[in-house]
């Protein structure tokens, strides 16, 4: 389904050329929704100097971490995130922000002010598909 919006068979009754109406239809659907996709970000970090052995939730300041990270729910900012599978780091996704932007609202994550987590990257996301944004 990756970056294929819309019915996988056309019907021959609706639909007698090849590549009709339906595909610009469809093209012309996803074009749209592209347009009205917010600017996103990707935060990348890295463990830090404090991170123990464990777990994300037993780090040093995870209530802290997780009220903060839950106020930039309730604003709109924060779309997802979690930590690697390899408990090596943690990425985020936030939306609606330029890069200097996000640095800016990390920086105040009790996690970076602790040092459980060291910033590794930040970059501005041009999203292309989006089935997350499609279903709403």
């Amino acid at each position: 389904m990756l970056g294929r919006p819309g019915p996988r068979t056309r019907d021959p009754i609706q639909n007698t050329e090849p590549y009709g109406s339906l595909y610009r239809s469809s093209k012309q659907c996803v074009i749209r929704k592209l347009t009205a996709v917010p600017k996103r970000v990707v935060v990348v970090w890295r463990a830090g100097p404090t991170w123990t052995s464990g777990g994300v939730r037993e780090q040093p300041g995870w209530d802290a971490h997780a009220d903060f990270i839950d106020a930039l729910i309730e604003n709109g900012t924060f779309v997802m995130g979690g930590p690697f599978g390899d408990n090596s780091g943690s990425m985020s996704l936030l939306e609606g922000l330029t890069v200097d932007e996000a640095r800016r609202i990390i920086a105040d994550d009790p996690f970076v002010a602790n040092g459980v987590f060291v910033l590794a990257d930040v970059r501005e996301w041009d999203v292309f598909v989006d089935e997350l944004t499609a279903r709403i």
